[in-house]
């Protein structure tokens, strides 16, 4: 199910991020692994389903599996030359009402 992706010239950039003082070499890994994250979690909410039948009691209401694909970033997997961000569906009761009536965040 999950998908293996290959980057070429890391090592490149990885000596780049060397030459930069750690903050900014670590904002920029961030930066541009998340704008990939953004990619994979833009393209599986285009192709996530959306329930267009009546709702009934207990079934949650149209659109939640698309409003549940979130990215996150891993702190502890983290550091000056490696990010991990997940992009992965959240799960649990509460976030079925949030949205447009809703109080959460999408």
């Amino acid at each position: 199910m999950a998908e293996i992706v290959h980057v070429e010239g890391l090592a490149e950039f990885a000596q780049a991020l060397k030459m930069l003082p750690a903050n900014i070499a670590r904002n920029v890994l961030r930066g541009a692994v998340a704008a990939g994250a953004k990619v994979i979690v833009d393209e599986a909410k285009a192709k996530a389903p959306i329930y267009t039948g009546a709702v009934s009691a207990g079934h949650p209401p149209p659109g939640t599996l698309r409003r549940s694909i979130i990215r996150k970033q891993i702190r502890e997997l983290s550091d000056l030359t490696r990010q991990t961000i997940y992009v992965t569906v959240r799960k649990g009761a509460k976030y079925r009402q949030q949205g447009k009536k809703g109080n959460l965040s999408q």
